[in-house]
């Protein structure tokens, strides 16, 4: 029980801080079903005329970036529970107007929906950005780097999505694909299958 205080003696300030965030798995596997088990509709009043508030592009940006003070080239998984669309911020791929419809297969296939591009191009980028600074200082040519950002983070991003809607998967796919993450699909968070899949992971 003494070795415990030693530990966190000998550690950094911004290691201790970042502690309250992350942890291993077998520490928290319970606490994170629990959560699962409780999660219930958010009581926060939305207008009738808007879409709920969902910044899933800078969550996820945020929980990369901890990853990456964290745990630098150490192994680690980000795993994103998402409910609906990205409505607010970077990786948004609707407007929270409910005047506006989501994106369709025909809206894409003719290159006529405005916030698809940037969406994929940012999801992308945070595949990509692990370690491009360190290795482009040693000479290596940008597509080099970018092809092999992602497997020398060791990180790895999965997607569990559970909703009537759509998501952004489209758009979320490069990261999860490059990362070497898991994609989930379900209709909720309390339907057998996505429970069994989640223990799975």
């Amino acid at each position: 029980m003494q070795q415990q205080p030693q530990q966190q003696q000998n550690e950094m300030p911004s290691q201790q801080v970042l502690r309250r965030f992350l942890l291993p798995v077998s520490e928290c596997s319970m606490t994170l079903e629990g959560i699962l088990d409780d999660l219930r509709k958010d009581p926060w009043p939305v207008p009738s005329d808007k879409r709920v508030a969902r910044c899933t592009g800078c969550a996820l940006s945020v929980a990369t970036s901890l990853l990456d003070l964290a745990l630098p080239r150490s192994g680690a998984r980000v795993m994103m529970f998402v409910g609906g669309p990205c409505t607010s911020g970077p990786g948004a791929i609707v407007s929270r107007l409910k005047t506006e419809d989501i994106r369709s297969h025909a809206d894409l296939s003719r290159n006529a929906e405005p916030l698809h591009k940037p969406a994929c191009e940012f999801y992308a980028s945070l595949s990509k950005r692990h370690n491009v600074g360190e290795k482009n200082a040693k000479g290596s040519s940008t597509q080099a780097v970018q092809a092999n950002a992602s497997a020398s983070s060791m990180h790895v991003v999965d997607v569990f999505a559970c909703s009537l809607d759509q998501v952004g998967i489209l758009e979320m796919g490069e990261l999860v694909e490059s990362t070497g993450g898991y994609m989930v699909l379900g209709d909720s968070f309390g339907q057998s299958v996505f429970k069994e899949s989640l223990r799975r992971v």
